[in-house]
């Protein structure tokens, strides 16, 4: 069974972006068992833009089922609360069509609909001791990556069944899908590869070895290449997605635990839980060079950017702050104090708020990014808040 060595293993001894993912000793001791999300860019298709933003937060009630609070983003309220499964652990959305929760203590996913989260649940059962533990989808399918059984689920959205599942390497951690929807990659962090599936037929293109420990990955908007994060080793493992392959590995500081990639400047943040640091990389070719390395709070989990380019955000999980980053010179503008033990964090596509949960305290913090204060925090159905996700 996994241990606090790192992310995933931390889920297993637990008992845990209109119409659109794990940690040394150190870090996790205070911010608990969390899955870190796998970057799923699906590029949206024409027509009006989407007025309605909804952020998704999960948590785990000990034994019990979860809860999935929905949060109006304009209004910071929450809609209402779905029940989902034993220890969820993730969600993610398609736009603002479905919401798919990973139930890791209860080998199930749960979709619904963010705009009725009351209403019917629909839970889809996967194989026992599949231990899923977090899901990617596009307009077809429901991809999830089953820590237990080394596979991905698909699920078809329609049918909301499980259709096929791919052997993939050791104890999958996140899974991406390319902008054009023709591939698949998932992290395998016992064996420290990727694999690629093709979304056609669900064959194995190729698996990609990449570092020790890969907890997390991000993909660049336009699909060109894949970040993969190695706790272990300290470094960033580039993948060229069309030769499918390692093109440079990137030294960042001690136990990353996240990414974030911005496409308004073509950049990369990483969270450095070990060394209480960001990298920050500039991404615009296949070889990124560093720009900064910003000193940050106690052991940073995770780090977002706003959508204007102009600050960056780091969830602190020991000291309970979230610090704040001029994202042109890379100053420290302030930091923020939030509930106990921030354990995520993301930003409005509209650049207005960030959300932190706050595993410790039961609540979701939310930051007006104007003043950089919280204005509220907001309860939730779990007693220990480890996710949060918001529509695009």
């Amino acid at each position: 069974m996994p241990t606090k060595s790192s992310l995933v293993r931390n889920y297993l001894s637990r008992s845990g972006r209109a119409l659109l993912l794990l940690l040394l000793t150190f870090a996790w001791v205070s911010c608990g068992d969390i899955y870190r999300p796998v970057a799923n860019p699906i590029l949206p298709p024409g027509g009006q833009p989407q007025a309605i933003h909804y952020a998704i937060v999960v948590g785990a009630n000990g034994t019990l089922n979860g809860g999935a609070a929905t949060v109006d983003v304009s209004g910071d309220t929450n809609m209402g609360n779905a029940i989902v499964g034993v220890n969820p652990v993730h969600a993610s959305l398609y736009f603002t069509s479905s919401v798919a929760v990973t139930n890791q203590g209860s080998d199930s996913v749960s979709i619904y609909f963010p705009s009725s989260p009351t209403n019917t649940v629909t839970t889809i059962n996967l194989p026992p001791g599949s231990a899923p533990v977090y899901s990617a989808q596009n307009a077809t399918n429901i991809y999830v990556a089953d820590y237990g059984l080394n596979q991905v689920a698909i699920i078809n959205s329609a049918l909301k069944a499980a259709t096929s599942f791919v052997n993939v390497g050791l104890h999958p951690v996140g899974v991406a899908v390319t902008p054009d929807n023709t591939r698949i990659y998932c992290i395998n962090q016992g064996d420290g590869t990727v694999t690629v599936i093709s979304a056609l037929d669900s064959s194995i293109v190729t698996t990609i070895p990449v570092g020790h420990n890969p907890v997390w990955g991000a993909m660049r908007s336009d699909g060109a290449f894949f970040y993969v994060v190695n706790q272990a080793d300290g470094t960033v493992s580039v993948i060229d997605t069309g030769a499918q392959a390692v093109v440079a590995t990137l030294s960042v500081g001690t136990s990353p635990s996240g990414i974030y990639y911005d496409s308004n400047l073509a950049r990369l943040y990483v969270a450095n839980t070990g060394s209480n640091t960001v990298s920050v990389f500039n991404a615009n070719s296949a070889a990124p060079t560093l720009l900064a390395t910003v000193t940050t709070g106690v052991a940073p989990i995770a780090v977002t950017a706003l959508s204007n380019g102009s600050k960056f955000y780091v969830a602190n999980s020991v000291d309970n702050t979230v610090s704040v980053f001029n994202a042109l010179n890379f100053a420290a503008m302030t930091t923020i104090p939030v509930g106990t033990n921030p354990v995520w964090i993301a930003a409005s596509p509209d650049a207005t708020k960030v959300y932190t949960p706050n595993k410790g305290s039961g609540t979701v913090s939310i930051i007006n990014t104007t003043t950089d204060t919280v204005s509220v925090n907001l309860a939730t159905p779990s007693s220990a808040p480890s996710f949060v996700a918001i529509s695009q």
